[in-house]
């Protein structure tokens, strides 16, 4: 995840919008060493931000965000737009064609 991206996430989980049906499961334990990279989109990752950092009375956390900033550079590859997760290690040529397919797919919607 690239700053823009994060930024996008970002905005998402400040805009108010519903992310309860988001399944971010693929993403529990991401701050451990051990973790594996996991494709995901920008709805999961504001809805880990929300979960990881917005509190109760609505103050951002922003050491929980660096904390998600920090690890989504090498763990978290995201998939432009609305699509379904592809969980799993992708070589760059492999993330690459899921890329062009979500581009094709979201051109024929």
């Amino acid at each position: 995840m690239n700053a823009i991206e994060f930024k996008k996430a970002f905005a998402i989980a400040k805009s108010g919008k519903s992310l309860a049906h988001i399944n971010i499961d693929c993403m529990f334990g991401f701050g451990l060493k051990d973790f594996q990279p996991v494709t995901c989109t920008l709805e999961q990752i504001a809805y880990l931000m929300k979960w990881q950092a917005l509190q109760f009375n609505g103050v951002w956390l922003s050491e929980e965000l660096e904390i998600i900033r920090q690890a989504g550079k090498k763990k978290f590859i995201i998939i432009d737009g609305e699509y379904t997760v592809i969980d799993g290690i992708y070589t760059p040529e492999q993330i690459s064609g899921i890329r062009v397919a979500a581009r094709i797919i979201q051109a024929n919607n």
